[in-house]
Formats: C-alpha cells, structure tokens, sequence
C-alpha cells in the first residue's frame, strides 16, 4: 500500500473555494495538473461538494478547433438539501428538504455544443423530498401530499428513447412495517414514485458564467 501510494503524484493545485455563477461550487478542491500536447489533464481530483467528498478526473483536449472535456466524479455523503445552491432552477421541479447521497457522474462535452451526461446515485439514509406545486398538481390524484419521505432514493441521469437527457428519480416510500407503526399513523404507501424531468436546462445554468 505505502509503495502504491508513493506513486501518487502531489497535487499542484490547491484551491480554497470554487465560485461559478455567483454559487458556491466546490471548496478545497486540490488535483494534480500536467499539459502536454495540448492536452490538459486533472487527476487525483478531490474537492468538498455539497456538504460531501469528491473525486474524480478532468481532461480536456484542444487539439482540434472542436475542443473536447471529459470529466468523471465519484460523490460521496452529499446533502441531497443542498443541490438547489447548485442547480437553482430545480425547486421548478421539487425540493430535498432532508437526505444525503452517494454515486458517480460522468460528463463529455464537445465544442461547440455536443453533451453526453450520465450518471448514477442512490440514497445512503432516509430522506424526504417535497414536490413543487407545478409538479404536485400533475400528480395529486395520486398523491396525497407533496411532502415524501422515503426510505431510499435512486437516480439515474441518461438519454432517452428521444435522445433528451433525462434524469429518473425513484423514492421508495416509508412503509408502514408492522402493527406499532400504524399505530403511530404511519401510512402504508405501495410501490415506487417516479419523477422524470429533462436535464439538459440545469446544465445550461451551470454552463453560464
């Protein structure tokens, strides 16, 4: 392990705090920088993001007029409350009012305006999300209140059958799990609500400078 470790470069960038757009992104963020061939490449990425850890990689390649990015970062005990300061359009769609988070995203970018976003994250402790009223009113015939809380969260972030990337939401439910919880009045909700919203607007809010 210690002879691995060694052949860890030292990071040459240490940045205390990331503004973009007037936000917040990413504080000590530290990485490891080398530029040969007109290829610029971030390894050894580690960054505090959302209340969690980061880490991951960045290339970015120019060298041809139609540049390109690569980028894939591993998150870990995020706090899903948080994702708004990034993503500020989002409470369009609903708000993680409590819940924290882990999983990967991968971003590839080509000039001048190619995307290819994908990614996959799932809940590490219960939560509860709360829907916008636009989106509560579309679906309050089958729910009954725009607070959920849930005892898992998945979401996966990918193109689909029309080529929009698009991100899934799964919450599966608290379920009432014996008789001592119904006493308490908690319900017993069936099966998993899904939310399904374009991506490509919130990528563009993080695309503005």
């Amino acid at each position: 392990v210690a002879s691995a470790n060694s052949d860890i470069p030292k990071p040459n960038i240490d940045i205390r705090s990331m503004i973009w757009s007037g936000k917040n992104l990413a504080e000590t963020f530290t990485a490891s920088a080398t530029y040969r061939n007109h290829v610029l490449r971030f390894d050894h990425l580690r960054m505090n993001i959302m209340g969690g850890a980061g880490e991951g990689s960045v290339v970015i390649d120019h060298r041809r007029d139609d540049w390109r990015m690569a980028a894939m970062i591993r998150f870990n005990d995020a706090e899903l409350n948080r994702l708004h300061e990034l993503l500020t359009g989002l409470p369009v769609i609903a708000r993680i009012t409590r819940g924290r988070l882990k999983g990967n995203v991968s971003l590839v970018f080509e000039a001048p305006d190619a995307i290819l976003l994908s990614g996959q994250f799932q809940s590490i402790d219960t939560g509860v999300i709360k829907l916008s009223p636009r989106l509560y009113e579309s679906v309050r015939e089958h729910i009954k209140d725009p607070l959920l809380p849930y005892e898992k969260l998945t979401m996966n972030i990918s193109r689909n059958k029309e080529g929009v990337i698009e991100g899934v939401i799964n919450l599966y439910p608290s379920n009432a799990g014996n008789i001592w919880d119904l006493a308490r009045g908690k319900s017993v909700v069936p099966g998993v609500v899904t939310v399904k919203f374009p991506l490509l607007p919130f990528v563009s809010e993080l695309a503005v400078p």
